[in-house]
């Protein structure tokens, strides 16, 4: 039984996009291939390129729009609701990630659409949270067209952490769930620090 959902015109041999004869395969992929099979690994290859540009377009688009939604929500509890609520189909987390890394970086970066194709919300939230420099690697890394993941850019943002401090010196023993407290231990000092600054200040004025 053929399953009608399955338009067979849409995958036919005979059937060539717009545009794919400008596609380019390397010699290895090609070997042994019939005229046939190469021009619709070309086809393949140009849909997948496109398709993926559109994704990353969208990816950009429903962070701004989450963002705006955000700021007129005065009320957090307004914005918890609505991550919460599943009336779209996105998690709770991964609206959290795209309208954070909207806020921190995305809405300003020359980073194109075509260069953020494969790079996962969760990266695209870590690069925002982190410092300048890891900021600054990992997308100089995406518009070299590395891939980047959220674990490179979370694990290189605690190294900058804890560079120069002994008391917090990373060792390979270490396991990932120690960093991240690591990690929170020095911005909350961090945090004390800032206040007892704030307090010296008033006691000089």
């Amino acid at each position: 039984m053929t399953d009608p959902a399955i338009d067979f015109k849409a995958i036919s041999p005979d059937r060539h996009s717009a545009g794919s004869e400008s596609i380019v395969l390397p010699e290895t992929l090609t070997e042994g291939l019939n005229d046939v099979q190469i021009g619709i690994m070309r086809d393949t290859v140009h849909a997948v390129n496109i398709n993926s540009r559109i994704a990353a377009e969208l990816v950009r688009s429903t962070a701004a729009e989450l963002h705006r939604l955000k700021c007129v929500l005065k009320k957090q509890q307004q914005w918890t609701r609505f991550r919460e609520s599943g009336i779209i189909p996105m998690t709770a987390g991964q609206i959290r990630d795209l309208t954070s890394a909207w806020e921190s970086w995305l809405k300003n970066t020359d980073v194109t659409d075509q260069e953020l194709v494969g790079t996962s919300m969760r990266t695209l939230a870590a690069i925002g949270k982190a410092d300048p420099g890891t900021r600054k690697d990992a997308v100089g890394k995406i518009k070299r067209g590395e891939k980047v993941t959220e674990k490179e850019v979370s694990d290189k943002a605690i190294e900058e952490l804890v560079k120069g401090n002994k008391e917090w010196e990373i060792t390979t023993s270490m396991k990932r769930t120690d960093l991240m407290k690591v990690c929170k231990a020095l911005r909350d000092e961090n945090k004390k620090l800032k206040i007892k600054i704030k307090e010296m200040q008033t006691v000089t004025i």
